[in-house]
């Protein structure tokens, strides 16, 4: 245990300092790439040389003028305030209520000081000055908040039009008033509704008294009317700030960017400089003063520095048995060292076709897919920016672009390459991804306002360099698989096909042995799918686990076909050193077949230090007057590392056992597969693998639902039933 943390602690150094020379190589990338030119020049200067553009670039102060400009030419939008004017309108009402209730009280006035000459007729007993003297009337418009729309002399005509005097007329009547003022709350409301600005007012007063109809007495379209025009019209035009805003925007949007191309002279020579050549010299990064080299440097070196710490973080905590394999992090840093290499000797020339692809088609097809996931993410993170650098501007537009693109199609690769596991798929998964990489282009570009031509040509170069990583890809993970002997899933699915020689062997010499190598293959697949395993690793592993039997055939139950047994007539240690051999056996022929060494560790590991338990029997009652060493009838392998191994060494003594029963029940399947996954637990066999309970469990209800499909015969040893070392 001691010997296996002290590996687990070296590893984990050797990876670091691995992923640290990575970082060292990708900040030395940023470093070449930024090349800073600045020039020392101020308004009014006159220029001693023409001062050029090294980039293709947009200029942002001459396009903000622009935009400024458009933005200054849109007039301001106009909406009706409509809750002005309803306001408006709930005071007019209020104030027509009041003349309505004034009127009843002038005419209750009227009443209680006429003279009755009969029941229906009423004669004048003085005109309405001598019945409602000034300082009476003033009051009684005060009472009813009138003054500000009546005076004395309009008021008395308005109670000469609707309470004449010495007319006839029932006692107690109210003078009618509900036809005016509806008319004047609809004239009103409509001229507030349409819109007015303080000109139209007058207008709009004039429209509303020349609208009213004859029926109003004269005197009140005269002398209240105007009044209340003039109080409750009001301006009710006001500025649409949102739309306005809007409209604004959009103006400032049509305008076309003032573009820059590389070799432009932004200031001729001899020329005076003007405040807007050193706006647009700002906007390039262009002027001497306006940031320092040494600060720009080390922001760089440190960005950079914290996208590596990130990723050892992650690498810690969730990718632990990666950061600690050196074959692993030798790999990785070998497939970032080759795409930073390539990206910038690229970017020199046309950023575009760069293949930013390579790092997640590599990783996908020979590393997992969380691994694959967050080098896309550091890839696109650093690459990216070195990729939008160019003389003095490292986070410009094209950097964030690049950054977008590169994550999101290196995001699509792996998920395609996650659904076809094929070698082929490497060239399925970069032409679409590729295609989706080129529309991410085409978003963003039209985004920061690129030509139409520019579009279409940023969709073409991406898919260029897609198609370009794709292919050093295919290359490359070959070149892999054999430099760092690497179980990818392409790998495993050829060693997967019966026309292998080492299956046509098995097939041919052990039939026996083939047989059951294949249905403890159909046990470990699905027993490893189960828990999220590798199920592939454990498919082959499981495929390939007993092909040490190839040296001696006969000698193993499964391919004895004549009922004779050799060991009937060997002695039970003989006969347990021919069984533990054929472990050692399986090494030395996988090797020779150049199997990977993921797959030579699982069958190295899939007995274990297991006890051979029926020669061990045998031997015990042989020699009742001495004690028979246990060691001598152990495998001499180390026990299961890994969980791949744990399940092939469950599935090869649970399908032995289970044969062994003849025609068992599923009850009898259940028992027997639990009382050896029991015995190996017993036994210590996983003691060194990061196994648990809830997984073991897991792995005993997948091959109880295996075997009801999968239950042969199989001849019983009395003593060890269960156990499946011969």
């Amino acid at each position: 245990m001691e010997k296996k943390r002290t590996r687990g602690s070296l590893g984990l150094l050797i990876g670091t300092l691995l992923l640290v020379v990575v970082f060292v190589c990708n900040a030395a990338a940023l470093l070449i790439t930024f090349r800073p030119q600045y020039y020392d020049v101020k308004a009014g200067d006159v220029a001693e040389e023409d001062i050029v553009s090294q980039m293709d670039a947009i200029d942002h102060a001459a396009t903000d003028v622009l935009k400024q400009a458009a933005r200054d030419a849109v007039e301001p939008i106009l909406k009706v305030n409509v809750e002005r004017a309803q306001t408006q309108l709930a005071r007019l009402d209020t104030v027509l209520t009041h003349f309505d209730q004034f009127l009843v009280a002038c005419r209750v006035i009227w009443d209680d000081n006429a003279v009755v000459l009969s029941q229906t007729q009423y004669k004048n007993d003085g005109d309405w000055r001598t019945l409602l003297p000034s300082t009476e009337l003033h009051r009684l418009l005060s009472e009813y908040s009138l003054t500000e729309y009546l005076d004395a002399q309009n008021t008395y005509l308005i109670l000469d039009a609707y309470l004449p005097m010495g007319q006839i007329r029932s006692p107690g009547e109210d003078p009618s008033t509900a036809a005016f003022k509806k008319q004047l709350m609809d004239d009103i409301e409509k001229q507030l509704l349409l819109g007015l600005d303080s000109d139209e007012l007058t207008q709009a007063a004039d429209t509303i008294r020349n609208n009213l109809p004859a029926s109003i007495p004269i005197q009140v379209r005269m002398g209240l009317v105007p009044n209340l025009c003039a109080a409750f019209l009001v301006p009710t035009w006001t500025d649409d700030l949102p739309a306005t805003e809007q409209a604004r925007a959009e103006a400032a949007q049509k305008v076309n960017n003032v573009e820059i191309e590389k070799g432009d002279v932004l200031i001729a020579a001899n020329s005076v400089v003007t405040e807007e050549q050193i706006a647009t010299l700002i906007s390039l990064g262009m002027l001497q003063g306006e940031r320092k080299d040494v600060g720009v440097y080390l922001g760089l070196v440190l960005y950079t520095l914290f996208i590596y710490i990130a990723m050892w973080l992650y690498l810690v905590f969730f990718e632990r048995e990666t950061l600690s394999s050196p074959r692993a992090m030798l790999s990785s840093s070998m497939i970032l060292v080759i795409s930073l290499g390539l990206c910038c000797a690229i970017t020199a020339w046309e950023v575009r076709i760069a293949p930013i692809l390579l790092v997640p088609l590599l990783f996908s097809s020979l590393h997992s897919r969380r691994t694959a996931m967050a080098m896309n993410v550091l890839n696109g993170l650093s690459i990216a920016v070195m990729m939008g650098a160019d003389y003095g501007t490292l986070f410009n537009e094209q950097a964030l672009l690049w950054a977008a693109t590169s994550i999101v199609m290196g995001q699509a690769a792996i998920a395609f390459r996650e659904r076809d596991r094929r070698r082929s798929g490497v060239l399925l998964s970069g032409l679409l991804s590729g295609v989706m990489g080129g529309f991410v282009s085409v978003a963003m570009n039209l985004i920061i306002g690129a030509s139409f031509l520019d579009v279409f040509l940023s969709f073409g170069l991406v898919f260029a360099g897609a198609l370009i990583a794709t292919i050093i890809a295919l290359g490359l993970t070959v070149l892999f698989e054999m430099l760092f002997d690497m179980p990818t899933d392409s790998r495993l699915n050829e060693l997967l096909n019966t026309n292998h020689p080492l299956l046509k062997k098995m097939m041919a010499s052990a039939p026996g042995t083939y047989h059951h190598c294949m249905m403890v293959a159909q046990l470990a697949e699905n027993a490893a799918e189960a828990i999220n395993a590798n199920s592939l690793l454990a498919k082959v592993g499981a495929s390939y686990h007993d092909v040490g039997k190839l040296r001696r055939p006969n000698m193993f139950s499964e391919n004895q076909n004549s009922g004779l047994n050799p060991h009937d007539s060997l002695p039970p240690i003989e006969s347990a050193k021919i069984i533990i051999a054929h472990q050692q056996d399986a090494e030395a022929v996988l090797q020779k077949f150049h199997l990977p060494a993921a797959v030579i560790k699982v069958v190295n590991e899939h007995h274990g230090n297991t006890l051979v338990a029926y020669f061990y029997a045998k031997a015990q009652k042989q020699m009742t007057m001495h004690k028979v060493s246990e060691k001598l009838f152990r495998y001499d392998a180390p026990r299961p590392s890994c969980v791949e191994s744990a399940i092939v060494m469950m599935a090869d003594s649970c399908e032995a056992a289970v044969r062994s029963l003849g025609s068992p029940s599923m009850e009898q399947v259940k028992e027997m597969t639990h009382k050896v996954i029991r015995g190996k637990m017993d036994d210590g066999q996983f003691d060194d693998c990061d196994i648990t309970l809830g997984q073991i469990a897991k792995i005993e209800a997948s091959f109880v639902s295996t075997f009801s499909g999968i239950m042969h015969d199989r001849i019983s040893y009395s003593g060890a039933e269960y156990d499946r070392s011969i």
